[in-house]
C-alpha cells in the first residue's frame, strides 16, 4: 500500500490503487468487514487520514465500486431484513432447533470469561476465533451505557461465579 494524499487531492488513478488495495483487505478477512473497520484498516497503515473526509470518500467510493461489481460487500451492522423464521415443514423447523443447540462450555468452570471489544464491527472477528468456546461477546461501542452495564450485571450475576472480563481496544470512546 501506498500513501497516496488527501481525497481532495487523490486522483482517480490513486483512487483505483487504493480501493484495489482496500479489497485485498476486505477479501483477506474470513468474517463480514465494515466499512468503519476498512477505513481504520487504512489509516493505520497510513494511506487515509483520520477524518471525516476521508472517511465520506471511501464510502462513496466503495459503494460505487460494490454498485459496480467490482468491489467485496461490506457488512453494515445498523441495517437488516427483519424477518420471522419460517420452515417448509416441520421436520425442517426441528432440524433447525437442533442446529442451534448447544450446551454452555464453560458449566461447571470457576469463572464466567466475557470477551470486550471496544468496536461492534469486530463481533464477527470474536465469534470467528473464539465461537467454539461458548463465550460471550460484549460489544461496548465507546462510550459507557448504563442499559448495558445492568444487562451485564445481571448476567454475571445470573452465572453465579466469579467473572472475568477480557477487554480488545484502544480506551477512545469516541472512535
Amino acid at each position: 500500500m501506498h500513501r497516496a494524499g488527501t481525497a481532495a487531492r487523490r486522483t482517480p488513478e490513486a483512487w483505483g490503487s487504493l480501493l484495489a488495495d482496500a479489497a485485498r483487505i476486505v477479501k483477506g478477512y474470513d468474517t463480514p468487514v465494515t466499512l468503519r473497520q476498512l477505513f481504520y484498516r487504512l489509516v493505520s497503515a497510513g494511506v487515509l487520514r483520520n477524518t471525516r473526509a476521508e472517511y465520506t470518500q471511501l464510502s462513496h467510493r466503495t459503494a460505487a465500486a460494490r454498485r459496480a461489481g467490482t468491489f467485496p460487500a461490506l457488512m453494515d451492522r445498523n441495517r437488516r431484513i427483519d424477518r420471522p423464521v419460517t420452515f417448509t415443514s416441520v421436520a425442517d423447523a426441528r432440524r433447525w432447533l437442533a442446529s442451534l443447540y448447544r450446551r454452555d462450555r464453560t458449566e461447571g468452570q470457576a469463572v464466567s470469561v466475557y470477551l470486550a471489544i471496544e468496536k461492534a464491527g469486530l463481533v464477527a472477528q470474536l465469534r470467528a476465533w473464539f465461537g467454539d468456546l461458548g463465550l460471550p461477546v460484549l460489544p461496548l461501542g465507546g462510550y459507557s451505557s448504563e442499559s448495558f452495564e445492568s444487562e451485564v450485571v445481571d448476567d454475571v450475576r445470573g452465572q453465579g461465579r466469579s467473572a472475568v472480563l477480557l477487554y480488545a481496544g484502544d480506551f477512545d470512546p469516541s472512535g
